[in-house]
């Protein structure tokens, strides 16, 4: 089988810019797979979550792909990719939605937390400090 639009396995960073300055979709399928497993390992690093790191890494590239006209040089791919990973990553920490996601996930790893939660009484605590 004949494979079409395809390039050589092996391009040079100069190479790979200029392909991906003319529009080439194959490019970014070059560049997705040089830069992938270090940008997920970037994100792991913050996020401990492999769902949320790989849809970041898929933003990541497609933001490659809208933006490609603004990369300057072939060093500057690197360094728009991890920019913009690292930001990513940050600002799906500090959103107030995930805020609330990570604390449940935080107390799911006590045992019986629920006990403390629901079953709080106050005179009880007074009654062990006085004693």
């Amino acid at each position: 089988m004949k494979r079409i639009n395809t390039l050589p396995r092996k391009l040079t960073d100069f190479q790979l810019f200029e392909l991906l300055k003319e529009g080439n979709p194959v490019a970014l399928n070059h560049l997705h797979l040089r830069y992938k497993r270090l940008l997920f390992w970037l994100g792991w690093q913050v996020l401990k979550d492999d769902f949320v790191v790989d849809t970041i890494v898929q933003d990541t590239f497609l933001k490659l792909w809208t933006h490609r006209d603004t990369i300057e040089t072939p060093d500057h791919i690197t360094g728009f990719l991890r920019f913009v990973m690292k930001r990513d990553c940050i600002a799906y920490v500090s959103a107030p939605r995930n805020k609330f996601t990570r604390l449940m996930a935080s107390l799911d790893s006590f045992e019986n937390y629920q006990e403390y939660l629901a079953g709080y009484d106050p005179l009880k605590d007074k009654e062990y400090l006085h004693s």
